[in-house]
C-alpha cells in the first residue's frame, strides 16, 4: 500500500509540473475578416486556459510587407487585455511572429492603479 501511495504522488507531481503546450495561429494579409476573428477567438480561449500562443503573419510572393504589418498590428490590438508579450515581434524572411502568455496578476495590478490613483 505504501508503494502505491508513493507512485500516486509521483504521478500527481508529473501532471502538475507539465508545461502547457504552445499553440500557433497563422494569418495572411489577405485573410477574410471572419477567418481572422475566428482564429483570434480561438487564440484567446487558449490564452485563458494558460497556454502560450504564437501568432504568425505569413506573406507570400509579392504581397506587400507594409500591408502585412498593418494587418498584424490590427490583430495584436485584440490581445492587449488578454495577455502580455512573452517574446518581441520577430521578422524572419516572409514571416512576422510574436508570442503571448496569459496575463495573470499584472493585469490586476494595472487595473487597481487606474481605479485608485495616488493621492
Amino acid at each position: 500500500k505504501f508503494v502505491y501511495q508513493q507512485n500516486k504522488k509521483k504521478k500527481a507531481t508529473l501532471v502538475s509540473s507539465k508545461m502547457k503546450e504552445q499553440k500557433e495561429f497563422r494569418f495572411t494579409p489577405v485573410m477574410d475578416v471572419g477567418d481572422t476573428s475566428h482564429r483570434i477567438k480561438r487564440a484567446q480561449e487558449f490564452l485563458s486556459k494558460g497556454h502560450p500562443v504564437k501568432l504568425t503573419m505569413v506573406k507570400k510572393g509579392r504581397q506587400s510587407k507594409e500591408i502585412a504589418q498593418l494587418v498584424f498590428a490590427e490583430i495584436l490590438t485584440n490581445f492587449a487585455d488578454y495577455s502580455s508579450i512573452e517574446a518581441e515581434p520577430k521578422m524572419e524572411n516572409n514571416r512576422i511572429s510574436i508570442t503571448f502568455r496569459q496575463n495573470g496578476k499584472t493585469k490586476n495590478k494595472q487595473n487597481s492603479e487606474e481605479e485608485n490613483p495616488a493621492i
